[in-house]
This record gives C-alpha cells, structure tokens and sequence, in this order.
C-alpha cells in the first residue's frame, strides 16, 4: 500500500478563470472566434477545442442535444483549471440514446465540469459521464444526472451510470486520481446492476460531498457504491481497488433493487481506507453496506474490504440497517478493520455480519426501531465488538 493515511482532503477548488473565455450558443456559429458572446461557437466540441491551461467556455442556456459523444482530452494545470461551465439551464440531452454522453479521456487534468444537466438515456448499457483511466484532479460541480436508465433492468448486462469511473490503469500512476463530485443531484438513475456513482478499480483520492439522489419512478438499486477486486475492470490485483475515499453529506433515497436483491443507499466493496460520514439514507432496501464480494485465492491476494470508517450517518425506514462483511462462508471475503460509530438508525431493521475480522460498531442510536444485530453462518467472525 501506498499510503496509510487518506489523501482525499477537503481541498480548495478553483472556480476562477484566470485566462481566456470562449462562448458557446445555439445561436452561435463554429466559424466564429467563440472569444464574446456575440461571436460565440455552436457546438461544445468546438469551444473544448480552443481551451488552454486557465481557459474557461462558457455554455449558454439552452438544450444541447448529442447523437455521438462528447470528450475532453485537455490537460489544465494546478491553479490554473479548465472550466467548462454552464450559464443558465444548460441541458446535455441524449433523447433516448445509449453510450457515454461525456468522456473524460486518459491523461485528461485539472478540469472542472460545473452546472450542467446531463439527461435522457436509455439503452442497455450507458452512462451520462465517464472516467477514463489516469485522468487526475477533475471536479464534477453542481450538476444534475436525470432519467439516465438501462432497457435491461433485470438482467447482468444492464447498466446505467450517472457517473462511471473506469479504473483500468494496471499501474498506480494510471490510477483514476484526485477527482471531486460535490453538490450534484441524481434522480431516476435506473442503474440496473450498476450503480449512480460507480468507482471502480483503480481509483486514488476521491472525494464524494453533498450528492442528492431520489428515484421516487423508478427501481434504482445503488445510488454510491465503491467496488474493487472486479477482474472484469482490471488485471493487476495489486492496483485493482480504489484506495483513500470519502463520502460526505449526501442525501440518498428511494434505493430499490430491480432484481430482486437487496439494495442499499451507499456500498463499499473492496475498497481500502473509506470513509463514509454524515450521509442520510431514507426509504431504502438498505442503508449502508461494506461488502466483500470477491474471495482472496491464487494470485488475487488481499481481496479485503479495509480500513472502512461509518460515523454520524442518519438511516431512516431501511429494511435492513447496515451489512458488514462478506455474505457467503465459502465463497466471498472479508471486511476488516471497520468501525461504525455515532449513527442514528430510526425505524430500520438489522445490523448483519458476513465474514468480518476486527469489527466495532459501539455508541449507535436506536430511535422507534426494531433494532438488533444478526451473525450469518459465515467462516469468519473475528474481534467483533457491540455495545447492543
């Protein structure tokens, strides 16, 4: 491991554009300069193209539809981002289609994507925003994620993503790095067997703060999930979790699996040094899960779900409370090192244990609940402490 401490602090975000603007408007005209907004661009792709270090392109108002993909490559620099930022309703509009509607490429940094509405997908597999591997110190701000939905629900092929991070990189420094997703709403993501947020394999530094997700029409299963030991994502076990992660006041609903299984607000599963606080799950299959889903065999080694911190978290009408551990006594791994502490479970059910080693969940309210906690016939129950 690299580190033992977490490196996803509450960092300064710089939200100024400190050298040229460009405009971009349905009204506008790729044969202009994009440098006023009397000579703005007509298309995004065209206004990403012209962006330095420092540069901003300001989006203006309006529905911006895309049948083929929207990418950056750019590279801004520390103190001086690219911004690419709306002005007004700015609406990216997939009408009904699948594929990735915004793609942040390999190698991309110091970008900054801020208020822009992402909508309308629908196909089998699709995501509105997509992270490539080694991208590094991207800011997702403000923007909002609508009916972004997979056509094969019930099936494992089916998927759909808000935001997607793709950590394929088989080197630490092809890790998916120092990315920010703060104030952003998601509603009616149906993921299918994916997830709104999904950060996957190789991912360092993440950091998600005040994220909203409803999914009042919909059956949306996971709204944040953290998922590592995926072979399908990456083939080096060594890099293949993400690593130092915060998830910090969010507000998640409405968490319902269409599949049948059971779905809980916020879900970690191989992941090393998370840190969930202050987030509040309603109205969900679950509230909170570290899961271990992949057992450690042959040269997979250290599958474990890690150094997991849940504290002053808020869970209200849950099925089941929160799972600790993997759910399988042959099959799956182990969560370790995890304290959960200082939350507040009101009209939930249970507290499960699966396979799970140096465990406390000590100085948890109980508010009108049905409240106890319930050891499955896993192999391994090590060093669990409860104060119930």
């Amino acid at each position: 491991l690299e580190s033992e401490t977490s490196t996803a602090t509450d960092p300064t975000i710089v939200q100024t554009i400190t050298g040229d603007t460009y405009y971009v408007s349905n009204s506008g005209s790729d044969s202009n300069s994009g440098e006023s907004e009397s000579s703005a661009l007509h298309s995004i792709s065209a206004g990403i193209e012209k962006l330095k270090p420092g540069d901003g392109l300001i989006i203006k108002a309006g529905t911006y539809n895309y049948n083929g993909t929207l990418s950056i490559s750019k590279k801004g620099e520390e103190g001086k981002p690219i911004i690419i930022r709306a002005e007004g309703e700015v609406i990216f509009d997939g009408n009904g289609r699948g594929g990735n509607l915004f793609t942040v490429r390999e190698g991309a940094s110091y970008i900054n994507i801020e208020g822009i509405t992402f909508k309308n997908l629908n196909a089998k597999e699709t995501r509105a925003i997509y992270l490539h591997q080694a991208c590094n110190n991207i800011n997702i701000l403000n923007c909002n994620f609508e009916n972004i939905k997979t056509t094969r629900p019930t099936s494992e092929d089916g998927a759909a993503n808000a935001i997607y991070f793709e950590g394929s990189g088989s080197t630490r420094d092809k890790a998916i790095d120092h990315i920010i997703i703060k104030n952003c709403t998601m509603k009616n993501i149906c993921a299918g067997y994916s997830e709104g947020i999904s950060v996957d394999g190789n991912c360092t530094n993440i950091w998600i703060d005040g994220v909203t997700a409803t999914a009042p029409d919909v059956k949306s299963n996971i709204a944040i999930c953290i998922c590592g030991h995926d072979s399908g994502t990456n083939s080096n076990p060594n890099v293949n979790r993400p690593e130092h992660i915060k998830i910090t006041n969010c507000n998640v609903s409405d968490c319902v699996s269409p599949y049948g299984d059971d779905s809980y607000g916020i879900y970690v599963d191989g992941g090393y040094d998370v840190t969930i606080s202050n987030n509040t799950v309603t109205k969900s299959e679950g509230g909170i899960e570290v899961g271990a889903e992949n057992k450690a065999k042959g040269d997979y080694k250290g599958r474990e779900t890690e150094k997991i911190v849940v504290q002053n978290n808020t869970l209200t009408d849950c099925k089941e409370a929160m799972y600790i551990g993997g759910y399988d006594k042959n099959n799956l791994g182990i969560a370790k090192d995890v304290t959960v502490t200082g939350n507040t479970f009101t009209k939930c059910g249970s507290i499960t244990f699966g396979n799970c080693v140096n465990v406390k969940v000590t100085g948890n309210k109980r508010n009108g609940t049905k409240y106890e906690y319930e050891r499955e016939g896993a192999k391994d129950q090590k060093n669990l402490t409860t104060d119930y």
